[in-house]
């Protein structure tokens, strides 16, 4: 009786916590940008409307992604991908300079 031991040439599990950490990394470091991105866009944009119609539909089409991966269903009220919270803010600073 032969028993057969296969061996594993995949990432191990250090590579996989060293890739984890860096990703985590990098998201951190990238929220500030996006946030400085979309008021730099408020100041410059010709027309808000359009500028909120576009945040808005591309954070509609990205949400159904994001929930069947946080979740694996389509509605998914729990959490919501970051573009929301990207549109808030843009309303919020239309609604302070607009006082």
């Amino acid at each position: 009786m032969s028993i057969c031991k296969k061996s594993f040439k995949g990432i191990s599990s250090f590579t996989l916590h060293i890739l984890a950490i860096t990703f985590m990394l990098l998201d951190h470091l990238w929220f500030p940008i996006f946030s400085f991105m979309i008021v730099e866009g408020f100041f410059h944009t010709k027309s808000f409307t359009k500028y909120l119609m576009r945040l808005f539909i591309f954070a509609l089409i990205s949400e159904i992604p994001f929930n069947l991966f946080v979740s694996s269903e389509i509605a998914y009220p729990y959490y919501q991908n970051v573009l929301w919270t990207f549109l808030i803010s843009l309303i919020a600073l239309w609604a302070i300079k607009k006082n």
